[in-house]
């Protein structure tokens, strides 16, 4: 009788995964966070483009409102400020994800090294237990024929 089919590093190959698993999970985080940088972004951008509005409707008025002129000026200075701190917390995180990406790459190499050799295992296991029947069968066949001959002479 065929032995089962048992892949000796399987537990290897559990590891692997659960590293894989835990490598996309750090990727999409930094994914997100990057996501939200850009939100704030654009929240600053939005806000500039309010101010200057402002600051427009301000100056076409027939008496300008300085305080509001230089409120609106602060709050874009402001703004800019935010923005820049973001992009370089951007490019920080970018430069980070970059990483990541390298080691879920690795990640996932070394899961496929692992799959690929059960893979070839099992195919040997297939083989063998298929070479096997082929013996039983001719084996069967073998005696069935000798019965058969004996029976005649």
């Amino acid at each position: 009788m065929a032995r089962r089919f048992q892949f000796r590093l399987a537990a290897v190959l559990k590891v692997r995964r659960h590293r894989l698993d835990e490598a996309r999970r750090v990727v999409a985080d930094r994914q997100r966070h990057i996501a939200r940088i850009r939100e704030q972004i654009h929240a600053c951008q939005d806000g500039i483009v309010g101010a200057l509005g402002q600051s427009r409707e301000v100056q076409s008025a027939s008496t300008p409102d300085i305080v509001t002129l230089r409120r609106c000026r602060s709050y874009v200075g402001a703004m800019e400020q935010a923005i820049a701190a973001a992009q370089v917390r951007m490019a920080l995180e970018e430069e980070q994800l970059r990483q990541e990406q390298g080691r879920l790459a690795q990640a996932n190499k070394e899961v496929k090294i692992i799959e690929k050799l059960r893979e070839r295992q099992w195919s040997r296991h297939q083989e063998e237990h298929q070479r096997e029947e082929r013996i039983e069968n001719d084996e069967i066949s073998l005696q069935l024929h000798r019965r058969v001959h004996q029976t005649v002479l």
